[in-house]
């Protein structure tokens, strides 16, 4: 056997030797879980280093997997903490390569060499964990950003229908009112109520109220414009905020759209459900605030209610 293969192998049989080492220096208390992972990691890159000058034979795709893939040191382990203990094996394998060279009587060149190739095994494997490291943040900071999104969703968005709720609809509202004293146009609330949604949940129970519920969203949606705001704004009440109208008229016709499309009847639950609804209208005037508004609307919608026609005109601001 010649001197190259001789120090590879003795440097292969010597990976406990080169863990031991390892795990005797590091700082601190990793749990133990971390330092057996180390050990093994130290133990198969020592084997890979010292085959490789024995052989010429590189790591296998298991051996790699084991050293840079899924369930490694990255991820239960600290990059600054985890880069230490990978400078620690190049130093622990660089002296137990030195004392193996020195029994074997290697010559200078082939330690030289040898040193080489566990300076840049070491490298890659930094490299590699970098690149991991990165990889896991980018990842990271994208679920953080969905979560952040959907939390921002959840607060501005009615759980049940998905509509806009209150914060939302009032947000919209003040700026649909700051925008008219700037471009003109009417901006409009209409304030919808439904007529007999309790008699329903009642006889049917909540679960059949909330999936009709859903569908008179649905419906909103359908009846609206795609500029308009429909909102749920609590129980059976839902709001459509719609701006740069024309007039008055144009906002009744909403309303009267609105009406026509809730009177046919709703199969939930394989039950036809008929509802009603009462619409109260204000219309917005530029520098009015956005309760004003929404509680014009809400008491035209009861004067509605109360003289039994479905739809009423709050008077002007």
């Amino acid at each position: 056997m010649d001197q190259r293969a001789a120090l590879g192998w003795a440097l292969h049989d010597r990976a406990d030797d080169v863990a031991g080492r390892v795990l005797h220096g590091l700082e601190g208390s990793p749990s133990y879980e971390v330092l057996a992972s180390i050990a093994e990691a130290d133990r198969l890159a020592t084997q890979v280093v010292g085959r490789w000058l024995a052989t010429g034979d590189g790591a296998t795709e298991e051996e790699h997997a084991k050293l840079s893939g899924p369930g490694s040191l990255v991820g239960i382990y600290p990059l600054p903490e985890l880069v230490k203990a990978y400078l620690a094996w190049r130093e622990a394998a660089m002296a137990v390569l030195a004392e193996q060279a020195e029994a074997l009587g290697c010559d200078d060149a082939l330690v030289a060499e040898a040193r080489v190739v566990i300076e840049r095994s070491c490298d890659a494997a930094l490299v590699r964990m970098g690149r991991q490291f990165d990889q896991s943040r980018s990842r990271l900071e994208d679920e953080l950003a969905a979560e952040r999104a959907k939390l921002a969703h959840q607060a501005l968005h009615d759980p049940l229908t998905g509509l806009p709720n209150r914060v939302l609809l009032y947000d919209r509202l003040e700026q649909a009112l700051r925008a008219s004293g700037r471009y003109g146009g009417a901006v409009a609330l209409l304030f919808v109520d439904l007529d007999g949604f309790k008699t329903v949940n009642d006889r049917c129970g909540h679960e059949t109220g909330d999936q009709l519920l859903v569908a008179v969203a649905r419906r909103l949606q359908r009846a609206v414009r795609p500029s308009d705001t429909p909102a749920r704004i609590g129980g059976d009440e839902f709001v459509v905020l719609c701006d740069r109208l024309p007039d008055a008229d144009e906002a009744r016709r909403l309303a009267d759209r609105i009406l026509e499309t809730l009177r046919d009847p709703f199969l939930i639950a394989r039950q036809r459900l008929a509802l009603s609804a009462s619409v109260g209208i204000a219309l917005g005037a530029a520098g009015e605030a956005p309760d004003a508004v929404v509680g014009r609307a809400d008491a035209a919608m009861y004067a509605a209610k109360r003289r039994g026609d479905a739809c009423e005109l709050a008077p002007a601001s």
